[in-house]
């Protein structure tokens, strides 16, 4: 098979008023733009960049195509990919209205009983058929009828992930088949170069020789040294840089750095290899689903020490040693292995991993509760807040971490605060010195306080007004909050709120209150269960997370113990 050629065509209507419609397709160096064509349109090219990655090299051509109202106006392009085996996926989420939409996949005879398609999150009102013509050759045809675009939402899934997608599967007949055209990229091992055998060392001095400690070591590094700097398009998508390029540059994509991560390992007698693998919420197929390219986006490292696979992703910067970062857990990996590939899948680690907690002291001052947070984030939680404030400005700091310690109190003021998060420590510490004014309001002679025990930024409730898709969470996180407050002498709690606790579909929670001593303590907890929410569940999910949030609203009235 020497190439794929493609053809879209797109009738655009304007039915109200005069419009502009957008017309694009993506293309590299192995995909070219043979036609680009609408009434009253130039073709643009351009280079298409993420806000997420430094480069990319992936380019668009795009048209702003110019409507009359109740006229219409039609867009083509025409491309061809010279690498057929990536034409393995066609995106058929519409950008605007659809009344119609019809596709054809041709498939001449002589790859009739090899190439297939396997349709991927498909809406009722879209269909697939299969029609084998005379000749030998095979059609397949999607017709979709009224189909609501597919707007950008806040959370909203990936369509490469959930579809409408249709996947071209059989350029390769098996994983084993596909892991050989992958690996014919690998660049040829060859002597380390002085710089890489110099830095092995060292890591391991620092050590020592227990190769789990030295694996450890190693991956920090090459998260904290090596910038992201990723390289998509062609044949750059798909072979590795050497691991001294990636040394000498202190910069590469995914690849490059698992690529630099196994000469390091290697120089130290460590057994390690390259793996491919698909991201969570980015691939929606395994290898053995379908035996494609576009069932994998991403490489990392993967060590093997006596019976174990150690997991390395270089791209996942501030993880603890041995953290296995959301994006890969579950998911299915292609470790390098001769001519026959490992398939292995990443285990799923407990969320316990990713936590976060908050330990509160407080006094009351007047009308002001007075005191210190010391907040812990573990996990994805540290990776977050920790990359977060890497990308800031010195002087937005201390205004984040104000929001991030109040979250979602506004009356809460920072004195003084304080990171500590050193690359040994499994968590990022904040402490600080605080005020909530206005928590401990008087009337007479009560007391009355408000808490709010359960802060969270990374769980809220999903706004839902004119939201019409479902809703994904990259990763979730358990928040345990400790809060101790010491009563002026004399005063006692008049009653406390009635333990509340939730044990549903959706989320963990639970409050305890209790009195000692004069110290009034409170117990939460809050751990959101799921990551993929439904459009359908919503609002029962909203539900559950209102109900926490109410209880953790409960004022406590306080009053002097001879009352």
């Amino acid at each position: 098979m020497t190439g794929a050629k493609s053809r879209e065509t797109a009738t655009y209507h304007a039915l109200r008023a005069d419009d502009e419609a957008e017309a694009m397709t993506f293309y590299d160096d192995a995909v070219t733009i043979d036609k680009a064509s609408a009434p009253g349109a130039t073709p643009l090219y351009r280079t298409w960049e993420s806000k997420f990655i430094f480069y990319g090299g992936e380019r668009i051509c795009y048209m702003r195509i110019p409507l009359k109202r109740g006229a219409k106006a039609k867009a083509v392009f025409e491309q061809t990919y010279k690498k057929p085996e990536e034409f393995c996926a066609i995106n058929l989420a519409p950008m605007y209205f659809t009344r119609h939409l019809s596709a054809i996949i041709k498939v001449p005879a002589d790859l009739s009983d090899k190439i297939y398609v396997k349709p991927h999150g498909f809406p009722p009102n879209m269909s697939l058929s299969e029609e084998r013509l005379p000749n030998g050759s095979v059609e397949y045809r999607i017709e979709g009828k009224d189909l609501e675009e597919l707007k950008p939402e806040d959370g909203a899934p990936k369509v490469s992930a959930t579809g409408p997608i249709l996947f071209i599967g059989g350029h390769f007949d098996s994983v084993e088949s596909l892991y050989r055209h992958l690996h014919q990229y690998i660049p040829e091992e060859s002597a380390p170069s002085a710089e890489i055998a110099e830095l092995a060392a060292d890591l391991r001095s620092r050590a020592g020789n227990n190769p789990l400690a030295i694996t450890d070591t190693t991956i920090a590094w090459v998260q904290r040294n090596i910038r992201y700097l990723a390289i998509e398009h062609g044949e750059y998508g798909v072979r590795p840089a050497p691991a001294a390029d990636v040394l000498t540059h202190k910069a590469g994509d995914c690849k490059g750095s698992a690529n630099l991560t196994k000469a390091l390992l290697k120089q130290n007698g460590i057994d390690s290899r390259l793996a491919w693998i698909g991201t969570k919420g980015s691939v929606g197929t395994t290898w053995e689903e379908l035996p494609a390219v576009c069932s994998g986006n991403h490489m990392i490292a993967a060590a093997i020490i006596g019976d174990s696979i150690i997991y390395l992703d270089g791209t996942a910067s501030f993880s603890p040693a041995g953290y296995v970062h959301p994006a890969i857990r579950g998911q299915q990996a292609l470790i390098e292995n001769g001519d026959t590939p490992i398939i292995a899948t990443v285990p799923s680690t407990s969320h316990s991993a990713d936590t976060d907690t908050l330990f509160a002291s407080y006094k009351i001052d007047g009308q002001d509760l007075t005191g210190s947070i010391e907040r812990r984030a573990y996990g994805v939680t540290r990776m977050w807040l920790l990359s977060t404030l890497a990308r800031m400005e010195p002087k937005d700091k201390p205004n984040f971490l104000e929001k991030y310690l109040r979250y979602p109190k506004k009356n809460l003021s920072v004195a003084s605060s304080n990171i500590y998060a050193p690359d040994h420590m499994p968590a990022a510490t904040i402490s600080a010195a605080v005020t909530e004014r206005g928590s401990a309001r008087r009337m007479g002679d009560q007391i009355f306080i408000d808490l709010k025990p359960i802060r969270s930024m990374l769980a809220d409730v999903i706004p839902t007004k004119d939201r019409t898709r479902d809703y994904a969470i990259d990763a979730t996180s358990t928040t345990a909050y400790i809060y101790n407050l010491e009563l002026p002498e004399g005063y006692v709690p008049k009653t406390l709120p009635a333990p509340f606790s939730i044990d549903s579909k959706w989320v963990r929670a639970e409050i305890v209150y209790s009195f000692d001593n004069g110290i009034l303590t409170c117990h939460a907890t809050l751990e959101p269960k799921a990551e993929y929410i439904p459009l359908c569940d919503i609002e029962a999910r909203n539900a559950d997370f209102r109900a926490v949030f109410r209880a953790s609203d409960s004022q406590i009235a306080i009053i002097p113990e001879k009352l």
